[in-house]
C-alpha cells in the first residue's frame, strides 16, 4: 500500500442557490444545438468512486438520503435516471460528512433545469472505500471497483488519488491502485487476474493538485489504461456570483494541476477540462436539507467529472431510439473503452500549455519532439500540461458519429512489424464534397491498452496487495506519410512514445500538398497469441485547389474554436524538448 490518499480540493466556499455548475454549458457546447432532446446520457450508467478519509467523504445519492439534485428519478416510460445507490466499504455508511463526493456528483448527474449537470439522464452508482494506509482499506478499494463493476457502470469516475513521492517518481515503480485500475479496465483476450475477463470500462482520474509545488502526478494516475484530466483556470474571482460573465474556464490550464511527466517518460496528462471556480452540489448535513444547496470549489477532482460527463454522453448515444446503431458512415457503433478515450482526447481543443520546466508556451506543442529532415517525431505526443487540450462534449460526439470530416476505427494488428494503413480518399478518410480534393490538416489518436493480469491478496492478515502475474505493454506506433510516387511513401510524422498505450499526431497545416495516409505499426506485440486491438480517432480538413485554402482554413479555426489555424510553423524550431 502506498501514502494515505488525497481529495482534489483547493477552495469551498459555501453559498444557497438554485442552480449549479453553470460550467458545464461550456463543455457541452454545441451539443444542444445538434440533438437538444436525447444526448443527454439517457440509457448510459456512470460510476462514482469515492474515498473516505478523516474528512468522512460519500455521496448523498441513496435511498433515504438523497440530494434532490441527484436523487434517483422516474420518467413517464418507467425509465430511472440519477443515483440509483451508494454502497460504502469502509463503515457501511455512504453518507457524505463533508461536500467532495456530492460534490463531484452534481457536476455529472444534477438534473435541476436551471444548470444541469453533463449527463443528467444517466443511472449513477456510487462506492465509497476507506482512504487510509491499509490492507483493509485496499481491499475496501477491490470491493468498491467490483461492485460498480457488478452494477454494469461504463465509465468510473475517480476524484482522488495517492502523494506522489520522489520515490515513487525516480524508479518508476508503478502505485499497486494503478495496476488495481488497469485490472479493472483489462484488455482484449483477458482471462486471468482478480477479474478474469475483459471488463472494458473506461476510468477517468484526476491529474492530481501539485502544480504550484511539485507538478507530480501520484497513483492511480500514473496507470495505462485509464483517461487522466488535468483542470482549466477560470477568468472569474473565487466565490463570485453563479451568473457573474466573467465565470467561464478560460484556455489555459490551471495553476495548481498536476503536469509533470511521469516517472518513466510518459504524458501523465490526457485533457483538461473545467475544475476552477465552479458550482455544484453540497451535501446535505451541511444546511439540513436535501434540497438544493450548492457552492463554489476548485481542483482536478471537478475537472474529471466533466470528463466522465462527456463519456457518458457517448455511451448513451447507441441506446437511444433516434440514433440508427450505425454512425453516419455506416460503421456500426461501438462501446470500446479504447474508442471512448481515443474519441475524447482527439477531439480536445488545442491550447496552450508548459514546457517540461512548467514554462508557459504560445502555442500547442508535444512534450518532447524533434525534427530531422522534415520528419517530426514526438516521443511525448501529448503536452505535459494540457494533454491534447480541452475537452470538447460536441466535437467528440461528431467524432463517434464519424460526421463530417472525422472517422475512427477499431482494428487488431495479429503480428509484429503488421501496418494498417488508412489512406486519403479511401474508404471513410473522404469527403462527400467533390470540390475538397486536398488534404490540408488531421488529428489522429491511437489507443491501446496494457495487459495486466493482477491478482488481490484477499487475506486482511497479509500486508501483500496481491500479485501482478502479468504486466506486458505493446510498442505500437503511428504515422502520418505522403506519397511520393505510386508505391512510395516517405513519414511526415512519426508518433513513437516508449513506453506508452497512446501515440498522437497533430498537423493543423501540412507541408505540401499530395496524396496521405496514416499508418498503425505494431513494433512489439505482448501477446502475439492474442494480437493487440486498437482504436484510432481521426478529424481531417479537405480544401479545393490551394488558391481555395484560406477561405476553408478560417472557416475550421471557427468551427474548433481555439484550434490554431495555420500550423506551417509550428515545428520550424528544431527542439529535443519543448
Amino acid at each position: 500500500m502506498n501514502a494515505a490518499r488525497w481529495i482534489i480540493l483547493l477552495l469551498l466556499v459555501p453559498q444557497t442557490l438554485w442552480g449549479i455548475n453553470n460550467a458545464v454549458p461550456y463543455v457541452r457546447q454545441g451539443i444542444s444545438y445538434f440533438d437538444p432532446d436525447w444526448l443527454n446520457g439517457y440509457g448510459a450508467i456512470a460510476g462514482v468512486l469515492e474515498v473516505q478519509g478523516t474528512e468522512g467523504n460519500g455521496i448523498d445519492g441513496f435511498a433515504g438520503h438523497a440530494h434532490s439534485a441527484i436523487a434517483a428519478q422516474t420518467d413517464a416510460f418507467g425509465y430511472s435516471y440519477g443515483f440509483q445507490d451508494v454502497k460504502d466499504f469502509k463503515d457501511d455508511d455512504p453518507t457524505d460528512n463533508n461536500f467532495h463526493g456530492t460534490f463531484v456528483a452534481g457536476i455529472m448527474a444534477s438534473q435541476y433545469s436551471t444548470f444541469t449537470g453533463v449527463a443528467p439522464f444517466a443511472k449513477y452508482y456510487g462506492a465509497v472505500f476507506d482512504g487510509s494506509d491499509s490492507k483493509a482499506a485496499f481491499l475496501s478499494l477491490n470491493s468498491s471497483l467490483n461492485y460498480l463493476v457488478s452494477q454494469g457502470v461504463q465509465t468510473i469516475n475517480n476524484s482522488w488519488g495517492n502523494t506522489p513521492t520522489a520515490t515513487s517518481q525516480l524508479t518508476g515503480s508503478y502505485f499497486v491502485e494503478s495496476l488495481l485500475m488497469d485490472e479493472y479496465t483489462g484488455y482484449r483476450g483477458k482471462t486471468a487476474g482478480t477479474t478474469a475477463a475483459y471488463n472494458n470500462r473506461l476510468v477517468v482520474i484526476a491529474a492530481g493538485n501539485a502544480g504550484e509545488e511539485t507538478g507530480l502526478l501520484g497513483g492511480p494516475a500514473d496507470s495505462f489504461n485509464t483517461l487522466v484530466v488535468g483542470a482549466l483556470a477560470s477568468g472569474s474571482t473565487p466565490g463570485s456570483a453563479w451568473d457573474d460573465p466573467t465565470r467561464v474556464p478560460v484556455a489555459q490550464v490551471a495553476s495548481y494541476s498536476s503536469w509533470r511527466p511521469l516517472a518513466d517518460g510518459r504524458n501523465g496528462v490526457h485533457v483538461v477540462a473545467p475544475g476552477s471556480d465552479l458550482w455544484s452540489t453540497l451535501a446535505i448535513n451541511y444546511f439540513n436539507t436535501n434540497d438544493l444547496v450548492a457552492g463554489t470549489a476548485s481542483g482536478t477532482s471537478f475537472a474529471a467529472p466533466h470528463v466522465t460527463g462527456v463519456a457518458t454522453l457517448l455511451y448513451g448515444a447507441p441506446t437511444q431510439p433516434l440514433w440508427s446503431g450505425a454512425t453516419y458512415k455506416g460503421t456500426v457503433l461501438s462501446t470500446d473503452h479504447k474508442l471512448i478515450k481515443a474519441i475524447i482526447i482527439n477531439s480536445a481543443d488545442k491550447i496552450a500549455g508548459l514546457d517540461s520546466n512548467g514554462v508557459a508556451q504560445a502555442i500547442w506543442l508535444p512534450g518532447q519532439f524533434s525534427q530531422q529532415d522534415g520528419v517530426t517525431t514526438a516521443l511525448a505526443p501529448l503536452n505535459y500540461a494540457v494533454g491534447a487540450g480541452a475537452v470538447n462534449a460536441a466535437d467528440a460526439f461528431l467524432t463517434y458519429a464519424e460526421a463530417s470530416n472525422r472517422f475512427w476505427a477499431l482494428s487488431t494488428l495479429t503480428t509484429a512489424g503488421q501496418m494498417d494503413y488508412y489512406t486519403l480518399g479511401e474508404g471513410k478518410f473522404t469527403t462527400a464534397d467533390p470540390n475538397l480534393t486536398e488534404l490540408y490538416g488531421l488529428t489522429a489518436t491511437l489507443v491501446w491498452d496494457r495487459h495486466v493480469d493482477f491478482t488481490v491478496n484477499t487475506d486482511i492478515n497479509s500486508a501483500e496487495a496481491g500479485t501482478a502475474d502479468k504486466d506486458l505493454l505493446s510498442q505500437l506506433e503511428l504515422y502520418l506519410q505522403r506519397q511520393l510516387s505510386p508505391g512510395v511513401w516517405t513519414n511526415v510524422y512519426i508518433s513513437a512514445a516508449v513506453p506508452s498505450s497512446l501515440q498522437h499526431i497533430y498537423m493543423p497545416m501540412l507541408p505540401t500538398n499530395g496524396i496521405y495516409r496514416l499508418a498503425v505499426r505494431a513494433n512489439t506485440l505482448a501477446e502475439p497469441a492474442l494480437g493487440e486491438e486498437y482504436a484510432l480517432a481521426v478529424e481531417f480538413i479537405m480544401v479545393p485547389e490551394p488558391g481555395g485554402w484560406l477561405l476553408v482554413v478560417v472557416g475550421w479555426a471557427v468551427l474548433r474554436g481555439r484550434r490554431r489555424p495555420r500550423g506551417a510553423s509550428l515545428f520550424r524550431a528544431c527542439s529535443n524538448e519543448s
